[in-house]
């Protein structure tokens, strides 16, 4: 009876080892990934995914639907067209895109200081292909940006196209970088907040490559910091953003949503 019990001890004891092992091994793993991702995004700007839920065929349907689409009059392809939705949705024509960098004095003094052999080609007019946009998933009841949130345009003669452009993209939606992958990374709880997205980009340009970013914000309250810490910490950045408030128009009397003014976007603090 001991021996048994002895042996089954060893048993459980030696299971519950190889799980640890295999948990840490594919920890491990994911942490290795996440690195390469983060390593490669901050190299090369780009990420090529291969999702195994996305099939040979859905692809297939879809490159073919879209040769099918192109291939049609000009006459019929217009009608999908929005210009006064800032084709946002639809079609967009050739000769309507203008490059950014034909515009941009900046970008285009950057280009020219680059070595000639570094520089990339540059356009000379207007974008010459056609594009569509589809935007996934469905659109949001309330919003303020109705030409953002318009509804799709399907064309007709075309039953099967929100199935294949759905099925085609929808994987991009679900992909999900854990945190563990990236070095000093904590978040201590999920909180949603309402920010304008112009003023929290003007905060991040200021911070360097290498800084420690730390957010913070309390429950109810009506700003956020954002605090920017240098890798020696010899320079750390306090900004203090206002949240967003958005009042809508209701049907209903007893509904009541307040309204927030934000006279200053965010006030900035620098420590020595």
């Amino acid at each position: 009876m001991n021996l048994m019990s002895s042996s089954l001890a060893h048993h459980r004891l030696a299971s519950a080892a190889n799980k640890l092992a295999s948990r840490h091994h594919r920890d491990t793993h994911l942490q290795s990934l996440c690195a390469d991702v983060s390593r490669t995004l901050s190299e090369t700007g780009a990420l090529l995914v291969k999702d195994p839920r996305c099939t040979v065929e859905d692809n297939d349907h879809f490159i073919d639907m879209m040769e099918k689409y192109f291939s049609s009059p000009h006459e019929f392809k217009i009608r999908q067209e929005r210009p006064h939705l800032h084709y946002q949705v639809g079609v967009t024509p050739e000769k309507v895109e203008v490059p950014r960098c034909l515009v941009d004095e900046e970008m285009q003094k950057k280009v020219k200081e680059m070595p000639r052999e570094h520089q990339p080609h540059t356009p000379v007019g207007a974008d010459l292909k056609w594009r569509y946009f589809w935007r996934i998933g469905p659109r949001p009841s309330l919003t303020r940006f109705q030409e953002l949130n318009a509804e799709p345009v399907i064309p007709k003669g075309f039953p099967e196209w929100k199935e294949a452009m759905d099925s085609s993209q929808v994987a991009l939606v679900a992909l999900l970088l854990r945190s563990e992958g990236f070095e000093h990374y904590r978040c201590d709880r999920n909180l949603s907040m309402g920010m304008n997205l112009n003023n929290m980009a003007k905060m991040l340009k200021c911070a360097g490559n290498d800084d420690i970013i730390t957010i913070k914000a309390d429950d109810g309250s009506d700003t956020v910091t954002f605090m920017f810490e240098s890798p020696t910490q010899d320079k750390i950045y306090d900004f203090e953003m206002n949240l967003l408030g958005f009042s809508f128009s209701s049907p209903y009397e007893f509904l009541t949503i307040p309204l927030i003014l934000c006279l200053h976007p965010f006030v900035k603090n620098l420590f020595f």
